[in-house]
């Protein structure tokens, strides 16, 4: 009878480790820990991961912010296209906003049926050296999104996956 007892206690505890696992081996990876991220004004979306909260902020319209480390965070905003152009305009803009502004490298992306950019730049705040990545996507004529990402430069590296599967989510909403 001790036999049964102890050998029924064993395999619901083999059963429920085998349940636990399961669920995380389902659920790690996959659209659960994702949120979306829509605005109307910027007419874009795209999935970002729930260990993400927007806060408030005069800088952009959104500022998505990474709890674990809040100097990462994602900025989203709406501005005007340059007559320079898509890519030579945000790169003009960003010379007169950040401190210490060195572009390390852009590339053409293909956002949907639209043609977008990436820059990738590094910057000064507040004496800590970061590293960033924007992506440009005209919305119409005369506007663009921009979904930037900034994170301590030492951190950035980690973000790294997290930022590109962002930047494969992006669609426009028209």
């Amino acid at each position: 009878m001790e036999n049964n007892k102890l050998s029924y206690i064993s395999w619901t505890v083999v059963i429920a480790a085998i349940l636990i696992f399961a669920g995380w081996f389902l659920t790690h990876g996959s659209k659960a820990n994702l949120k979306t991220y829509q605005n109307e004004k910027v007419k874009i979306e795209f999935e970002y991961s729930k260990d993400w909260t927007n806060m408030v902020t005069d800088k952009a319209l959104d500022k998505l912010v990474q709890l674990k480390n809040p100097k990462a965070y994602i900025l989203v905003n709406n501005l005007r296209i340059s007559p320079m152009g898509l890519k030579s305009g945000q790169s003009a803009y960003n010379r007169l906003t950040f401190e210490s502004y060195e572009e390390l490298g852009s590339e053409a992306l293909e956002i949907g049926k639209t043609e977008g950019f990436k820059i990738s730049f590094k910057f000064v705040n507040n004496g800590e050296s970061m590293q960033a990545c924007e992506v440009l996507v005209p919305v119409s004529d005369k506007e663009m999104a921009v979904v930037g990402f900034y994170a301590p430069a030492a951190e950035f590296e980690n973000y790294k996956a997290e930022l590109e599967d962002l930047v494969k989510s992006i669609s426009i909403k028209n």
